[in-house]
């Protein structure tokens, strides 16, 4: 029995080694003592198509499944169609599939896998193998052609972290000093926020093992690695588990700079000095300061002590943080949008993440659609193009602020500066990246941001301790397997 997981790669130089590709691969492989192979199949954009499809027929696999990513679906959904000859059952696994999968499934597809891989591909495996239907398989929905029916699997993801065989310590994936590492040390989360798609997220919290972990840092440390990301939806929902994990970083990668999410209301004063003593980015999901637009959401944030929380960072200005805002969020207008940004300006965070608001099929927001009266884009990124409070003019002065702030704010660095000027200037920040916005555009109408990046860098980028560049717009950690919001790029195992 056979298993293909087809990774697509930009090109052969720039190439997708996604951390969660490795670990279904060794998951499916130990856990049937290798009577499964699971083979990670590279293609290549700019090989010939017909040369990619040669590849995974030649692989003679019983089953395919594409990793889908924002950047290569177009490219996957014709590849699909040139791999007609295989007798193979395909499926997807990624992107906005999870979304919409009937609608996949109308096409060249038998499957699609709706959140972590490595269970599902595994019961696909040994039910093909057993002569019985996939459709049993967990978390997938199965195009059932004999009945012309799609049937929903359970919903099932691993207890175990531990059974997955780390990819590090078996040498998939390479290591040196100049590797970023996707250091996974949890799954799901205790919460259930409207606007989240993270599915796994239904109460099941799990943790690798401390001795797992220390495992994978000790070689981290052998080889030299200076830059980790955290993978952890919240890395602070266990205070005891946050702490050892921070003891852990601090005794075997002392120097290494680390980019983690956290939960600003749930950090106690000793997390953030022990933070402050350490070479870290923080990425903060505020979203909103409006406490009562986190209540309409069902989320159980407590805006009162993030915003205490965040103002004590300030107490240690060598703390590197940025924080995630949402536009669009029920019941709220443009100005109670602006109000948000001129609180967030105000908490001196090194980078602001500005986002509209995405609504997916399947999550509960978007359930909620029509009783917060919302008009949504039809296809990935669903972003809302305006609602009751929120007018769609508003909502593309979001997409200019959040180029302007790119720029201006977070590549320009001016966050020591910024709070100072609109003082002096008795406008707010947010006034200023707006008249900035329009006096770029005068200077060369036909610019687009990632131009303007390039010719109009107002200054020019720091390095942080461990040598690298400070992290520019960074996405929420809102989810691990199935998906990614605009602009938004995916979890990477290492780069170099």
């Amino acid at each position: 029995m056979k298993i293909a997981i087809v990774n697509v790669n930009k090109s052969r130089v720039i190439k997708n080694t996604e951390y969660h590709v490795f670990t279904a691969k060794t998951f499916v492989e130990a856990r049937s003592w290798n009577e499964i192979s699971a083979e990670i199949v590279n293609v290549y954009m700019t090989d010939d198509m017909s040369t990619s499809a040669g590849t995974i027929e030649n692989q003679q696999a019983d089953i395919i499944v594409f990793r889908v990513l924002y950047w290569n679906a177009g490219y996957i959904m014709k590849l699909a169609k040139s791999c007609r000859s295989t007798k193979a059952v395909k499926g997807l696994w990624g992107y906005d599939t999870f979304a919409n999968p009937e609608e996949y499934l109308k096409k060249d597809f038998d499957f699609i896998i709706q959140d972590e891989p490595e269970l599902s591909l595994y019961e696909m495996a040994m039910l093909k193998r057993n002569g019985e239907s996939i459709g049993k398989a967990s978390g997938i929905v199965y195009k059932d052609k004999e009945s012309r029916s799609f049937v929903y699997g359970e919903s099932r993801v691993l207890t175990d972290l531990d059974s997955i065989p780390s990819p590090y310590l078996n040498g998939m994936i390479p290591v040196n000093e100049t590797t970023s590492v996707y250091w996974e040390i949890a799954r799901g989360c205790l919460f259930k926020c409207d606007f989240c798609v993270d599915f796994s997220h239904g109460g099941n919290l799990r943790y690798h093992s401390f001795g797992y972990l220390e495992k994978e840092l000790a070689f981290f440390a052998e080889k030299g690695v200076r830059q980790l990301t955290i993978g952890c939806p919240i890395a602070n929902l266990s205070h005891q588990q946050f702490s050892k994990i921070l003891a852990m970083i601090s005794e075997y990668l002392p120097r290494a700079l680390f980019d983690i999410q956290i939960r600003a209301d749930l950090l106690s004063k000793s997390d953030i000095e022990t933070l402050a003593g350490m070479n870290v980015f923080l990425n903060i999901g505020l979203q909103t300061a409006n406490q009562k637009v986190h209540e309409n959401l069902l989320t159980s944030f407590n805006v009162e002590k993030a915003l205490a929380n965040i103002r004590y960072m300030a107490n240690y200005p060598a703390l590197m943080f940025g924080i995630d805002v949402i536009a669009g969020l029920p019941r709220m207008s443009y100005e109670d949008f602006l109000n948000d940004l001129e609180t967030v300006f105000n908490l001196w965070p090194i980078s602001i993440n500005l986002l509209r608001l995405s609504m997916y099929p399947g999550t509960k927001i978007y359930n909620r659609m029509r009783e917060f009266g919302y008009t949504v884009e039809s296809s990935y990124p669903y972003l809302a193009v305006e609602s009751a409070q929120f007018s769609k003019k508003d909502m593309e002065k979001v997409d200019e602020l959040s180029d302007g702030i790119d720029l201006l704010y977070n590549k320009g660095r001016m966050v020591s500066i910024i709070t100072m000027l609109a003082k002096g200037l008795e406008m707010p920040c947010h006034e200023i990246i707006m008249r900035w916005n329009k006096w770029i555009r005068k200077q060369a109408p036909d610019l687009v941001a990632e131009d303007i990046d390039i010719h109009f860098r107002p200054f020019p980028e720091e390095k942080t301790l461990a040598g690298s560049l400070r992290p520019a717009k960074t996405q929420p950690l809102l989810h691990n397997f199935t998906h990614g919001r605009k602009r938004r790029q995916s979890h990477n195992a290492l780069s170099a």
